[in-house]
């Protein structure tokens, strides 16, 4: 073997090693990483069986197209801490289309035990007249980002919001 072939085989040689090494420190960072998703998963879940919105209810029974309705959550948390959430709200008429408006959604500070906390909708100006479900959800995660968020709990208002389009005015 020529000093040239010895100096490319021990480059080689070294290189193996290092990819070794490297691989298996990714490794490490990986088993690491799956630890602490599960930790956060296992926290998760904690919190997930701790919360309940009781009861769902909102101002009005009958709304127009750009109106805003206030709509009421009660809620029962049984962590043994407050924690930040924030509230989501949509209508949803019997075709299952949605309306609902991001920039109402709420950031609270959630109180073990039972509490009570308020949210504004304004229904959308194209939703059409018609009996729609009122939703309420609250969320773990960035404010108005669902993508971003972990839903803890939701609930269907029993009662349903009528969405009245006023008459025209004739002359």
């Amino acid at each position: 073997m020529t000093p040239t072939e010895t100096v490319g085989l021990i480059a080689s040689l070294i290189a193996i090693f290092e990819v070794g090494y490297l691989a298996g420190k990714w490794q490490t960072n990986r088993q690491r990483h799956a630890t602490l998703d599960e930790a956060v998963a296992t926290r998760i879940r904690q919190t997930l069986g701790a919360l309940e919105i009781r009861r769902l209810t909102s101002d009005s029974q009958e709304a127009s197209p750009g109106q805003t309705i206030r709509i009421f959550y009660d809620v029962f948390s049984k962590a043994a801490f407050p924690y930040q959430v924030w509230l989501g709200a949509s209508i949803v008429d019997a075709t299952g289309i949605e309306h609902f408006d991001q920039s109402e959604d709420k950031e609270i500070t959630l109180e073990p035990g039972q509490t009570t906390h308020s949210r504004y909708l304004t229904v959308s100006g194209d939703a059409l007249a018609g009996s729609y479900s009122l939703y309420g959800a609250i969320w773990l995660g960035a404010r108005a980002t669902p993508v971003n968020s972990i839903r803890l709990a939701r609930l269907e208002s029993p009662s349903t919001l009528q969405l009245i389009t006023k008459a025209p005015v004739l002359r």
